[in-house]
């Protein structure tokens, strides 16, 4: 039973991983081939919008986007705020280099997921959802959020300021015991990582090699 319990913790992770890069490569497509018309077209012009969609429509790409980054920044402080006060450490700035010719500021701040279960998505259906589950869903997420971690690293402009680059690497990690799982387990081990990375260039600028901090 012991390995039987291991191969479904391997094939959850390989799901969640696989479902993952799936999404990321459409996501890669769809930035690399939209237009600017489609890019503005597909954007609601909710409140505090409407001056960049329209200028977006209208060709006016420089005040399009600065109108547009300036949305964000407003919208965005709010929950970048609520994550800071959840920090457990925020460390630098370090500098770095990101490629050959360009410098950074790295920081890198360390939260418990328990203090951001919003950020648990991973639901490792293989072990929770089938017709005979070896362990509740509720009952792995809150193993789950017990005792993995999120570290987000973001590289800034030393000079400006401005976004370079931003990594989120998450860390899931669980120990059931015999009590919290299906009759004929003595425990259950999970053990996943994640990691996503944003790189910020100028438009239609290429990239050199990013050299990743460790």
């Amino acid at each position: 039973m012991k390995k039987i319990g291991f191969l479904l913790v391997v094939i959850a992770a390989l799901a969640l991983f696989s479902s993952a890069q799936v999404m990321d490569d459409f996501f890669k497509q769809r930035i690399v081939n939209i237009s600017e018309q489609d890019f503005w077209n597909s954007i609601s012009p909710v409140k505090g919008l409407e001056k960049a969609v329209a200028a977006g429509k209208a060709g006016k790409r420089d005040l399009a986007y600065r109108l547009l980054g300036q949305y964000h920044a407003r919208t965005l402080a709010v929950e970048a705020e609520a994550w800071l006060e959840a920090a457990v450490s925020v460390e630098g700035p370090e500098p770095v280099y990101l490629d050959r010719r360009t410098q950074a500021a790295l920081f890198t701040v360390e939260f418990a997921l328990a203090d951001l279960p919003d950020a648990l998505r991973a639901s490792f259906w293989p072990l929770t959802g089938s017709e005979t589950p070896v362990v509740t869903a509720e009952a792995l997420r809150e193993a789950l959020l017990e005792n993995s971690t999120l570290t987000w690293r973001v590289a800034l402009d030393p000079r400006t300021g401005q976004l370079l680059l931003q990594t989120v690497d998450v860390q899931l990690s669980a120990e059931l015991g015999a009590d919290a799982i299906a009759e004929g387990f003595r425990s259950l081990s999970v053990e996943a990582t994640q990691s996503q990375t944003v790189v910020f260039s100028e438009i239609n600028q290429p990239l050199g090699e990013i050299e990743l901090p460790g």
